[in-house]
């Protein structure tokens, strides 16, 4: 089975130390999630495993392979795939174009047809919304549209920076009942959010960072009833 192993990472935007020796491991049969909160730096870690911060000591690996000075389309070829905060998506092109560039390595036209019809199973609004403007969008179905762009490169893993955020509790609970089904479908997760309790409710294992270090780390049922993830992340005690 596919495993990330993240050891001992430290990590940095300029020379400011964001991640100080963190050490996790994400396996690909199951949803993880990372809660904290806003600044705990879950999102740098995110983007210093795909490559997009600098790498400043520990290791990295993907199937026993190091990922360490790799760049970023390097690491999405090996089927691991960062969906970022706040959605990112080109807001002039149409939903067509947003997904297709989420294949954008691939070269299978049948494969990518195929999976465009995957999307829209997931996400039948995007069928109604092909040929629409992606700034036209609402919050919800902008997010609908990060995700199935991410879903085109054919994940092993998919990276999810903060899914919920900006959205309405219903659509919140559509969004995360639709990550249930990506991942039983057999693509691993790792869930960042702040959204404790969402994250922890659906999720296998999780891991909670503070001040870019890892306080906790076990199975979600036991650190959705820890008296200190409640008492930091769920309003209680």
């Amino acid at each position: 089975m596919s495993v990330l192993r993240v050891e001992s990472l430290k990590a940095s935007y300029g020379h400011i130390e964001v991640l100080h020796g963190v050490t996790l491991e994400v396996r690909a049969d199951e949803l993880t999630c990372l809660i904290g909160a806003n600044g705990a730096g879950k999102s740098t870690l995110l983007k210093a495993v795909t490559g997009l911060l600098r790498h400043v000591s520990g290791e990295m690996s993907w199937d026993g392979e190091t990922l360490v000075g790799r760049p970023a389309p390097s690491i999405v070829s090996r089927g691991i795939v960062h969906v970022p905060e706040g959605r990112r998506i080109f807001p002039r092109m149409t939903v067509e174009e947003n997904l297709r560039l989420g294949a954008f390595l691939r070269r299978d036209r049948a494969g990518i047809a195929q999976d465009l019809e995957r999307a829209f199973a997931l996400f039948p609004r995007l069928r109604e919304r092909f040929g629409q403007v992606a700034s036209t969008l609402s919050g919800g179905e902008q997010q609908m549209v990060a995700i199935a762009r991410g879903l085109m490169a054919r994940p092993r893993l998919l990276l999810l920076d903060e899914p919920s955020l900006g959205l309405a509790p219903l659509l919140v609970q559509e969004i995360f009942r639709k990550l249930q089904e990506v991942h039983r479908e057999g693509v691993g997760i790792l869930l960042v959010e702040q959204n404790a309790f969402a994250a922890l409710s659906i999720a296998n294992r999780g891991y909670v960072m503070e001040t870019g270090k890892l306080a906790l780390g076990g199975p979600a049922s036991e650190l959705l009833h820890d008296p200190r993830v409640q008492a930091a992340y769920l309003g209680g005690g």
